[in-house]
C-alpha cells in the first residue's frame, strides 16, 4: 500500500483517509486455518502539530483450530491499530 503524504506532511491540521485489502499471503499464525474474506485496513494518517500519527483498525474473518481441542471454528478479528 501507498500512501501519498506530500500534501499534508507541512500543514498541521490535515489528514488523508485510506483504506485497503492487505496480502493474505503475509499474514499467518499458528492456529489460522484459513481466511474466509478479504483482510482490510481503514483508518487515517494526521498532521498533528507536524508529528504524522496513524490511527485506524485492520479486520479479518478467519477460520481457526482450538489449540486444546483441535475444533476448526470461524471467528471475526477487528484489531485496533492505535
Amino acid at each position: 500500500m501507498y500512501l501519498d503524504l506530500h500534501e499534508i506532511i507541512e500543514v498541521p491540521g490535515k489528514s488523508v483517509p485510506f483504506s485497503c485489502e492487505l496480502d493474505k499471503q503475509r499474514i499467518s499464525f499458528a492456529a489460522l486455518t484459513s481466511f474466509e474474506g478479504p483482510v482490510t485496513a481503514e483508518g487515517i494518517v494526521q498532521n498533528t502539530a507536524g508529528v504524522l500519527g496513524l490511527r485506524g483498525s485492520v479486520k479479518a474473518s478467519m477460520l481457526v483450530r482450538c489449540d486444546r481441542c483441535g475444533t476448526e471454528y470461524s471467528t471475526q478479528s477487528d484489531l485496533p491499530v492505535p
